[in-house]
């Protein structure tokens, strides 16, 4: 009888110990990992975190404007690194940027195009990363200085029909020569057609252009955001 008093004392407080190491939260079985946290939560599982200073003109494209197709290179391997840069495939953007891209979206769906992004807010740590692989001004901005990305005020987009059907556009993304310009004139006639057309919407958005890469917009109003390096993991206000 003493026995087992003292086996179900002794297992009464391992227990206890267990629950106080794992400090309250839920047992998982052997082999699953403690589920990651979503987008404002504490990883530790405690209070959701709150929206920072520098994110409060923040905006998550895919909350504001779930109809713009997201491709984000930079979190695939498919990119001039050949690695994932972003540790997830999420498109930040200053609110302002947000609703002019907007704009452009549903001008360009009147045209029959869907937009897509390949690139938003790139922190200013990959910016760095991008900089060592292509130190050249024309396609990628010196980290030094920073980019427009950088301050959620650039993207870079592409199209492609309504129906999903692929568009023919100029080249694939980051790709460095002067085919990357949408008025080269080796591109044939219907795809520096939709490239021009692309940029004149993007324009009359409140955006202008690279000229040495079609797929890239800035900002007119770009001076009125900081250079960030947060993490895409960010919080950011609601819509």
């Amino acid at each position: 009888m003493r026995r087992f008093v003292r086996t179900c004392a002794l297992t009464l407080i391992l227990l206890t110990v267990l629950l106080t190491w794992h400090g309250g939260r839920q047992l998982l079985a052997p082999g699953h990992p403690v589920p990651p946290a979503g987008p404002g939560q504490d990883p530790s599982g405690g209070q959701p975190r709150e929206v920072l200073p520098e994110a409060e003109h923040l905006v998550d494209l895919a909350e504001l404007a779930p109809e713009i197709i997201l491709d984000l290179r930079y979190a695939r391997a498919d990119n001039i690194l050949g690695r994932p840069l972003y540790e997830q495939p999420r498109a930040l953007l200053a609110r302002g940027t947000a609703h002019k891209l907007i704009n452009a979206a549903e001008a360009l769906r009147r045209e029959g195009w869907a937009m897509v992004v390949w690139d938003a807010y790139r922190p200013l740590s990959v910016q760095r990363l991008l900089w060592q692989a292509m130190p050249d001004p024309r396609f990628v901005a010196d980290p030094a200085i920073g980019s427009r990305h950088n301050r959620a005020a650039a993207v870079d987009v592409t199209l492609i029909r309504l129906d999903g059907g692929p568009l023919p556009m100029p080249t694939d993304f980051d790709h460095f020569g002067p085919e990357a310009r949408a008025d080269w004139a080796g591109h044939p006639q219907e795809v520096r057609a939709v490239a021009l057309r692309l940029r004149e919407i993007m324009i009359d958005s409140g955006f202008f252009i690279n000229p040495d890469e079609w797929w890239h917009f800035s900002d007119e109003e770009w001076r009125r955001y900081p250079l960030l390096d947060l993490p895409l993991d960010t919080v950011v206000p609601a819509p």
